[in-house]
């Protein structure tokens, strides 16, 4: 491990609390060793916060476990799975998995049941399958929840375990995650999670996730749960050539998705040679990956996605520029 001068890092992050943010925990990481953590104003290094959307790409991952053990084909039509469990109408026969976890089915991406936390997750579903289609399946691209709840009851069904129970035994388990929940407390029992955006962690927990997919890139080093072919498609837009009829990112800066991932646009990381990937969420948590340099970040702030990508951009620099020399 290289030696580093951290004291530019230091200062930036210093420079947003408590004027931009009343707290921040940060960790950056290579090669499966922490290079730098720092936590600030009113957070700690063990913080647990809400993370929204950042909760998309490890529930993307756990239903690419199932994908990679066959017992979902990605490109199949949900109703092969579904049928019998709940209704697909016949208008949404065509939509597969991938469109499911790429926001490209056309099912209503903001469904009112995602925020009924003791209903359940097979009701929702089915709420979200009975209402119109917002456009034809894998035609464009609408950012939101209702697939991602669709794809949790799949997993369900093709498991025969609940999404909490799938997820300690693909996820947490095998990377030893202490603090990552899709609960809202300690005591909730959800029958209902928010596959989309429901989750909180701490940095540590994110970092073990972010870390996994580095280490299994080529080789399949790491805890054995991504195979590389896997974790290149994550690298690959799912939404090339798409029309885009709902985002929350700059299109131009942020191209491309696939599973979670938002893909970078190059400029935005001069001085590396990427692929760049991130899984910002509404509040700020801004976990993200350069594959060139190897290495991980996580920032957790409790604010705004643009207060995250804010601190992002300032600190991005600073950090390939240590780690590029």
């Amino acid at each position: 491990m290289g030696i580093y001068d951290w004291s530019a890092l230091d200062k930036q992050l210093e420079s947003f609390v408590p004027t931009t943010v009343p707290g921040l925990t940060f960790l950056l990481a290579k090669d499966g060793q922490v290079l730098y953590e720092k936590a600030l104003g009113n957070q700690t290094l063990d913080s647990v916060l809400p993370i929204a959307s950042a909760t998309k790409m490890p529930s993307s991952l756990v239903i690419l476990t199932l994908v990679q053990d066959g017992l979902i084909g990605l490109d199949e039509p949900i109703g092969t799975y579904l049928q019998g469990h709940i209704d697909v109408p016949a208008d949404k026969a065509a939509i597969t998995t991938r469109m499911l976890l790429n926001h490209t089915s056309g099912l209503n991406n903001k469904p009112a049941c995602e925020f009924r936390p003791k209903s359940m997750l097979q009701t929702c579903a089915q709420e979200i399958l009975n209402d119109p289609l917002q456009f034809a399946p894998g035609t464009e691209f609408a950012y939101g929840g209702g697939g991602f709840q669709v794809a949790g009851y799949l997993a369900e069904v093709v498991s025969g375990m609940s999404w909490n129970d799938l997820f300690q035994e693909r996820l947490s388990k095998p990377l030893g995650l202490t603090q990552f929940s899709y609960t809202r407390g300690p005591l909730s029992s959800e029958t209902n999670p928010r596959l989309a955006s429901g989750a909180s962690s701490n940095v540590t927990d994110y970092n073990k996730i972010l870390q996994m997919i580095l280490s299994n890139r080529n080789d399949g080093s790491g805890p054995s749960i991504l195979i590389p072919e896997t974790i290149t498609m994550l690298t690959t837009s799912q939404i090339s050539g798409l029309s885009v009829l709902e985002t929350p990112a700059d299109t131009h800066l942020y191209p491309g998705y696939s599973f979670g991932f938002w893909i970078s646009d190059p400029s935005l990381y001069p001085g590396s040679n990427g692929p760049e990937v991130s899984d910002e969420g509404a509040l700020g948590c801004t976990p993200w990956i350069d594959f060139d340099l190897g290495y991980s970040a996580v920032l957790l702030i409790k604010a705004d996605g643009e207060t995250g990508r804010e601190i992002w951009n300032a600190i991005r620099p600073l950090i390939i520029d240590q780690l590029s020399h």
